[in-house]
């Protein structure tokens, strides 16, 4: 098409889809359908606690919440004991057994071996006919300074009313096992402990687990086990409210972050997994708190717990089994729509077939031009390149001066929204101006060639996620159809632009939740990602798009769309602060070498603020850490007066007498704790070929309920087992290992009696064991006394603060 005839086609198109239609596409039916799709987001209403007994009430499970997250509870604490004393007292409460699983697992940690002590929680209720069992599942322990509401107090409160209601509703046909695991802050220790362990792992079909990284928003189920086609089925059947995006499944199984579900995918159980993922700066934060958390998502949590308990409870769970995985999405009125991957490739097929015809109607017509089709195909990508790279400007640009070093921002919902509509304003903007060099259809063809490739790419390598390509191209595809039926010399007339703007329905509703989780998922931060799945949304529909910037005057249109969103972000970002809603973080601890009698005061902030100057005062000095850590971080610090803290106990168990020495009147066994820390090897210590063995305890004096140990020696490693658990050296081993070898453990429980170390060198090196316990809160100092911390702060999530570290070193 000539770009005589593509200029007389738009100026006849601006009589007929002209100013006035344009506006009201921009502000009343774009916003529309954007509310519209994020409708199904929106969690339920909190049934109160007078509703009937049969149905979840999230006041009741608030009423749970409340002792729950009343306090920090890591492993290891009181607090902890306490919340795990509480749910044990539930249970009995509503006439079932409970059952306490304590076991001691070692698997690993940010590369490291740990091994912890952990007490899981469990119930059964029997079903009618049961052969298997629909297992519900949440963590109770909760990470240092957060009380824990969302992640997982609310998964706890919710299976306790679960528990409750099934009980005061007729039997199922199906086992319900309820699993309170512990220790999966840690490393997953107590869903690894059951999976191993306990007997009744074999009867479990179905695992549903409840999470939280927010406080709030709608509750998704954001993963499944593998060969999920037939699962989903049910799944969408049984839940009153799902929300749920296949495309979820392709990212999180790419992704590093673990739940305690992914002990049991490991093992090829069937399951779903449910998180909130709204208000990300609670996770993991002091302000994970009852009054921060949204109630209605622990209501959603609930609706779920409750439906698919009873609908997984009836079946036969041989129903559920398929080899295909699905693809599934939200939407608005329709509810889950589900089918399977295997329909990914026909469907694709067809987009190949109609997108042959209309190129063929298109070059017979003389409406593309090759040269002009390959600019539209390459428009797409510069289009969301540029878009991209202005939000990374304006994010860059507003954080360096605005945000950085004033605090945390007051909505990043508004300030992600802000950025979205600047991709949008950028991406309608490039698509304009090209569409007016290259014409319409040579843009609109570009652009569905590189959407068939995305299809395509998508069908064969994420195939759960290929939807969000192939329906937006399908609708693109009968847009071009409807372009190229318009003469070359008329305008389209305002039926057909309606036409046009209901065609982009679909793209909307099925992109817009996508841009919207994903900046819930991932905050401020993901701007670029945020940016470049707003670009690649409207790069799907240029015909759309360039009904927002055809006429000089309606340039308004799209440059007003980016105003608005920069005039949002500049808004928030100007806005940054601290306060008791937003507190700045901070660290400080306590170190003490119980060896050289030594201690500091110690920070890994960058520098002293005006708390932490109380613990820090006058000549703060920056020096490496040595021995507490795994690493030697450089921290600033000031030397402390050294408290009377015990020092942990490394100790060779002591020779047991012979028989005719033995006093009848002496103790049966010697105390771990009465025993004191070993100086030089034992004759305990056994000679093994050119190397040796020995068994040592180690045990936190004071009961910390974390620890570490280190092992060094110029003898190499070659076997370590804690309280008789095998550690699998290989697994942590180095290649670039030379001696001095080094080992470090991370012990987590409370432990009374100590943790036992067996442990064989290959040579008969001196061995320096290495104890470091960290207990919760500072020491009391004599004649000081140290300010509660202020509103506007909290402690660091994830750095080491309000510690008290005692270090002791034995050599064997």
């Amino acid at each position: 098409m000539s770009e005589e005839a593509s200029t007389e086609l738009e100026n006849k198109t601006r009589g007929s889809f002209g100013l006035r239609e344009r506006c009201i596409a921009a502000i009343a039916f774009f916003p529309a359908v954007v509310g519209l799709s994020m409708l199904p987001l929106q969690p339920p209403a909190v049934v109160d606690a007078n509703a009937p007994a049969t149905e979840f009430s999230g006041a009741r499970a608030i009423e749970h919440l409340e002792v729950i997250a009343a306090a920090p509870h890591p492993i290891g604490t009181l607090a902890h004991a306490e919340v795990r004393d509480y749910i044990v007292n539930q249970i009995a409460a509503m006439g079932l057994e409970p059952e306490v699983q304590n076991d001691t697992v070692v698997t690993e940690l940010y590369g490291q071996p740990v091994a912890a002590k952990v007490s899981n929680v469990l119930t059964r209720i029997p079903g009618k006919n049961s052969k298997s069992a629909v297992l519900l599942m949440a963590h109770y322990d909760s990470v240092p300074n957060s009380p824990g509401a969302s992640d997982n107090g609310a998964g706890v409160a919710v299976l306790l009313e679960t528990l409750r209601a099934l009980r005061a509703g007729p039997l199922l046909r199906n086992d319900v096992i309820f699993l309170f695991t512990d220790g999966e802050e840690i490393g997953l220790i107590g869903a690894t402990a059951f999976q191993e362990n306990h007997p009744w792992r074999s009867d479990v079909s179905l695992i549903i687990n409840f999470e939280a990284r927010g406080a709030g928003g709608p509750s998704i189920m954001f993963e499944t086990s593998a060969g999920n086609s037939n699962l989903i089925e049910q799944f969408a059947s049984f839940a009153s409210r799902p929300v749920a995006s296949s495309y979820s499944y392709d990212i999180y199984r790419f992704l590093p972050n673990d739940t305690d579900f992914s002990v049991f995918k490991q093992s090829a159980k069937n399951g779903l997994n449910f998180a909130f993922i709204d208000d990300l700066a609670a996770y993991h934060s002091r302000l994970d708190s009852i009054d921060r958390m949204d109630p209605r998502s622990l209501q959603h949590h609930g609706a779920y717990a409750l439906d698919l308990s009873r609908g997984f409870g009836e079946i036969d769970f041989e129903t559920i089994e398929s080899g295909a995985n699905g693809i599934y999405f939200n939407l608005p009125g329709l509810g889950l729509i589900a089918y399977s991957t295997g329909w990914a490739l026909p469907l694709v097929a067809v987009l190949i077939v109609m997108t042959g015809v209309l190129f063929y109607l298109g070059f017979s017509r003389g409406r593309f031009s090759p040269g002009r089709v390959f600019l539209g195909l390459i428009a797409g990508p510069v289009a969301i390149g540029l878009a991209a790279l202005t939000v990374w400007l304006v994010h860059l640009g507003l954080f360096g001066a605005l945000v950085a070093g004033r605090g945390m921002l007051g909505s990043p919902a508004l300030y992600r929204l802000g950025l979205a509509l600047v991709a949008l304003a950028v991406t309608v903007i490039v698509l304009s101006v090209v569409g007016k060099k290259l014409g319409l259809a040579n843009l609109s063809a570009g652009a569905a060639i590189l959407w068939l490739l995305l299809a395509v790419a998508t069908a064969l390598y994420l195939p759960s996620s290929s939807y969000l390509m192939s329906w937006p191209l399908l609708f693109a595809l009968a847009s071009l159809f409807l372009l190229l039926q318009a003469p070359k010399a008329e305008a389209l007339p305002l039926r057909t632009g309606l036409l046009l703007l209901l065609l982009v329905v679909p793209t909307v509703l099925l992109w817009a939740p996508v841009v919207t989780l994903v900046g819930s998922a991932f905050g401020a931060s993901a701007a670029v990602l945020l940016a470049t799945l707003t670009g690649l949304a409207v790069s799907s529909s240029p015909l759309q798009a360039r009904l927002l910037a055809a006429e000089r005057r309606s340039w308004m249109l799209p440059m007003a769309i980016l105003v608005i969103g920069l005039g949002m972000s500049l808004v928030v970002a100007a806005g940054a602060g601290h306060d008791a809603k937003r507190p700045r973080t901070n660290s400080v601890f306590y170190a003490l070498d119980s060896v050289n009698e030594t201690a500091i005061w110690a920070t890994m902030d960058r520098q002293v603020d005006d708390w932490t100057s109380q613990f820090l005062p006058g000549d703060v000095q920056t020096r490496p850490l040595v021995g507490f850590f795994g690493s030697e971080p450089k921290v600033l610090a000031v030397d402390a007066p050294v408290v009377a803290l015990s020092a942990p106990a490394i100790t060779l168990p002591a020779p047991e007498p012979a028989p005719e020495e033995m006093d009848p009147n002496a103790p049966a066994s010697v105390s771990p704790s009465d025993s004191t820390p070993a100086a030089t090897p034992s004759p305990e210590e056994e000679a093994l070929g050119a190397g040796r063995r020995l068994s040592l305890r180690v045990m936190s004096t004071r009961q910390a309920g974390e620890m570490a140990v280190g092992l060094q020696s110029k003898s190499k490693l070659t076997r370590l087992t804690i309280d008789g658990q095998e550690v699998d050296l290989e697994r942590f081993s180095r290649k670039e290992d030379a001696p001095p070898y080094s080992w470090r453990v991370r012990l987590y429980g409370l432990a009374a009696d100590g943790w036992q170390f067996e442990i064989e060198l290959d040579g008969r090196e001196p061995l320096t064991a290495t104890a470091v316990d960290r207990a919760y809160g500072f020491p009391a100092i004599p004649g000081h006394s140290f300010e509660p911390r202020p509103a506007h702060l909290r402690p660091a999530s994830y750095r080491p603060t309000d510690l008290s570290l005692v270090k002791t070193v034995v050599d064997f």
